[in-house]
């Protein structure tokens, strides 16, 4: 039962966070629209895999791929870290 209050809590904070998103995705500016388009895709598919990994197939008792939930996170994480530092060093030289 804890799990499947976890889980419903974990995707209202999920949906929340990407409805946010997207909002800011409609009110910004056409430069950075491009980037948070990137950003916004990036994150709903690590998040995707990460929670089939390590949220749905958990649940169904399937821990064989568990460690796979991590390396989509770490990527995820990577490329974000990627496209934020490459639009600051843009945004600083012009």
């Amino acid at each position: 039962m804890s799990y499947l209050i976890y889980s419903i809590y974990f995707f209202v904070l999920i949906y929340t966070a990407i409805k946010n998103f997207y909002i800011k995705y409609k009110e910004a500016e056409l430069f950075f629209k491009k980037q948070i388009k990137f950003l916004l895709i990036t994150i709903i598919i690590g998040l995707t895999f990460g929670i089939y990994f390590d949220l749905i197939l958990c649940y169904f008792g399937n821990f064989k791929y568990n460690w796979l939930g991590p390396i989509f996170t770490v990527f995820m994480n990577a490329y974000v870290f990627y496209l934020i530092s490459s639009n600051k060093e843009k945004i600083q030289h012009g």
